[in-house]
């Protein structure tokens, strides 16, 4: 075994248990929206974290430049509610859980409370990989170190004349994405990434890579990511080649 690849398992590999227990993690993320199209109020954002405080019994675990907070965990699951790069863009990045429906309970019930207290201002959480009135929007990082970093870096590409760039090097403040992770052995890793790759094509027909103009709503989104649009069937074909014991396992959490 060369060296490079010795020091690429001590890095990556090491820490992967043999028998570990198998847990998923998933993290969300939705543009705040004016309902009737308006740019999105940040006071607005803001003001809903600190009503969740209460609301949801969560506590405060940072705070930007101003004393807002910016990101609240739920002690007992571990759940967090936070600002993902602007103030129009809201989080949702559960703690670990046993399958997906067990997310997804916790999930409908921070909606239930999120959408209410925005709805009095008509604004509301909506399905969207990008925020519908980014181009109007004040797109400003949240004052968080990490965050105003992240955006003075994609700014420099303005300075690259030799190489072809889009022209929003502000998208990180209005794109909106999901994850999932899961816990894998080390006797079944290699099976897991492989499997991973083979649903990349049913993910791209799932939720698709649209255009500015061309947006998800959100209970189409809930319906694909949660399972129950017609979709997902074509997820469940890919699974079949696979082995027994990995099969049940992705289908246990994305079914």
């Amino acid at each position: 075994m060369s060296p490079s690849i010795q020091l690429l398992k001590d890095r990556y590999l090491k820490n992967i248990k043999e028998n570990p227990d198998l847990y998923i993690d998933i993290e969300l993320e939705f543009p705040i929206v004016h309902t009737k199209g308006q740019p999105t109020d940040i006071e607005i954002s803001k003001d809903l974290l600190r009503f969740l405080v209460n609301a949801l019994s969560l506590e405060v675990e940072k705070e930007d430049q101003d004393g807002n907070p910016i990101q609240l965990v739920e002690p007992a699951s571990q759940d967090r509610i936070l600002f993902e790069v602007s103030y129009t863009t809201l989080e949702f990045a559960f703690g670990r859980a046993q399958n997906i429906q067990e997310v997804e309970g916790r999930f409908d019930a921070y909606m239930k409370v999120i959408q209410e207290k925005l709805g009095e201002k008509d604004y509301a959480i909506q399905g969207w990989g990008i925020h519908p009135n980014w181009s109007q929007n004040d797109n400003r990082p949240v004052a968080y170190p990490r965050y105003q970093m992240l955006m003075d870096y994609l700014k420099m590409g303005n300075n690259q004349e030799s190489v072809s760039l889009h022209d929003f090097p502000q998208y990180g403040a209005f794109i909106c994405g999901s994850q999932v992770q899961l816990d894998v052995s080390k006797s079944n890793y290699l099976s897991v990434i492989n499997a991973f790759t083979q649903i990349e094509v049913a993910k791209l027909t799932c939720l698709p890579i649209r255009s500015f103009r061309e947006q998800t709503g959100i209970q189409e989104f809930l319906e694909i990511f949660f399972g129950k649009s017609p979709c997902m069937g074509f997820i469940q074909r890919m699974l079949v080649s696979m082995p027994d014991s990995l099969k049940m396992r992705m289908i246990s959490l994305i079914i």
